[in-house]
């Protein structure tokens, strides 16, 4: 027997846990409310080691979705219980859910460090070839690409079963997600809320405080507009870095859906100026420009020069981000 469950080309592919819930979500009736409401802030830190991390600020993606009905394993629920790990993955594509789990990529053929290097990451699931005995299953394999593989049922295993899965920071064991009925999965678009985290993006300041009751605060997040200056400072300290590669991606990302925000602001009556729409869509085209230009310095040849075109080009794209989202904000018609 085979079931794939379906998947669309996610809008948002900085990371995994973005790409594969937005690949998922796209034919809910919500979708887009739930879209545009979400994923305006930005925040960044450097870890022990001084590496960057930037990302879309999102405290609660791996313990709520309003829009998809979830189940958690622990490794020792499993373990413990006895439970057939691949049946118990067949059965749930089989009912609808999809998998996420915790695995040890050393043990899984399309990745690059494939029996190489043992390191823990969370793999997606959405379908399965019974006869073949491998699963469907989508991620960044090789060079940054999100695509879907098939991966085979002892492999799977071998990586959820290795010790090293157990060391991933940002989930572990096993979670099924099931994406609600629209009668269900209601999200109503918030313009307000939504004007009110534009002007924290747009001044800096820290959203944390708003789930303050549910997750500790981590005074080293800094918020907005100021990560700009950290990734442009990061560009000249690294010199050549996936980290970097990977922030100018996120910035990027979140150009790509601001200048979608845009248009269903305009379209919803939420502003009234249609010449935002022009505007945020170049703001996104300025950022892949740098995206790429930094990508092509890579390949050809990393020199300082080349790197302070880049510092210089982050820092104009943050001025005319931060003069234009003001404006939005002013245009608002509450």
């Amino acid at each position: 027997m085979t079931i794939i469950l379906p998947m669309h080309s996610p809008i948002i592919t900085s990371y995994p846990k973005h790409a594969n819930v937005n690949s998922i979500l796209v034919n809910h009736s919500c979708y887009e409310t739930w879209l545009y409401n979400n994923h305006i802030q930005l925040h960044a830190d450097y870890d022990d080691s001084h590496t960057l991390w930037l990302c879309f600020y999102e405290p609660v993606s791996r313990r709520l979705y309003p829009l998809i009905d979830t189940e958690t394993f622990s490794k020792g629920t499993v373990i413990n219980n006895r439970i057939d790990l691949i049946q118990l993955i067949m059965n749930s594509i089989a009912t609808g859910s999809y998998v996420y789990l915790s695995i040890d990529v050393y043990y899984l053929a399309p990745y690059e460090v494939y029996q190489r290097t043992h390191f823990p990451h969370d793999m997606f699931i959405f379908g399965y070839d019974e006869h073949k005995g491998v699963f469907h299953a989508a991620d960044f394999y090789q060079k940054g690409r999100y695509a879907h593989h098939e991966i085979p049922f002892t492999q799977v295993e071998q990586g959820f079963y290795s010790s090293y899965s157990d060391d991933n920071a940002d989930f572990q064991g096993l979670q099924l997600l099931r994406v609600s009925s629209d009668e269900k999965g209601q999200y109503t678009f918030d313009a307000d809320y939504c004007f009110e985290l534009l002007a924290e993006y747009l001044h800096g300041i820290d959203t944390s405080r708003h789930y303050k009751l549910i997750k500790d605060v981590n005074k080293r997040y800094i918020f907005g507009m100021p990560i700009y200056d950290m990734l442009a400072e990061y560009v000249m300290e690294s010199k050549e870095s996936f980290e970097v590669a990977r922030s100018l991606h996120i910035v990027y990302d979140h150009k790509n859906l601001m200048a979608r925000r845009v248009h269903y602001l305009w379209k919803e009556g939420h502003i009234r100026d249609y010449s935002f729409i022009q505007q945020f869509n170049e703001v996104a085209r300025q950022a892949a420009m740098i995206r790429n230009k930094y990508l092509k310095l890579q390949m050809i040849q990393v020199t300082d020069y080349g790197l302070k075109g880049i510092e210089r080009d982050i820092k104009q794209l943050r001025n005319r981000e931060e003069c234009l989202t003001a404006s939005l904000i002013l245009n608002y018609n509450a």
